[in-house]
């Protein structure tokens, strides 16, 4: 099991929603602030750019997430380039980046790879100890 403690005024938990951990996390969080507290952070879902995903089900999606926002500076770009551009948003703004990376290859890879050089604080829980 892993503890993280923060003595902050307030948390904004950045997710991309793009598969099963971003779901784990989302969850984890909107259970955090049903049981403990919901005034002291937010669950922000940043997408590359406006997806058919996001206008079909906006509603639902808003009623879910704290904040819905595109990247400014990846929606303009190569649908492919678009999730890394997004990502590198996403890691400049956090203070702590988790990951589940456990192939030294691929999108994830490469975002925890960014993260190192910009001097980020990170944890992978792929290489944490299993609580057996």
């Amino acid at each position: 099991m892993l503890h993280l403690y923060c003595i902050c005024a307030y948390v904004e938990f950045l997710v991309g929603r793009g598969g099963d951990f971003d779901q784990i996390v989302s969850s984890a969080v909107k259970r955090f602030q049903r049981r403990i507290r919901a005034d002291n952070s937010s669950l922000v879902w940043i997408l590359p750019y406006p997806t058919a995903e996001l206008r079909n089900y906006e509603e639902s999606f808003s009623a879910y997430y704290d904040e819905i926002e595109i990247c400014d500076a990846a929606q303009n770009s190569h649908p492919k380039r678009a999730y890394q551009i997004r990502n590198r948003q996403m890691v400049d703004r956090s203070d702590l980046v988790v990951f589940y990376v456990e192939h030294n290859s691929g999108g994830a890879y490469q975002t925890m790879q960014y993260a190192q050089g910009k001097g980020k604080r990170i944890i992978n829980l792929a290489e944490q100890p299993s609580e057996e």
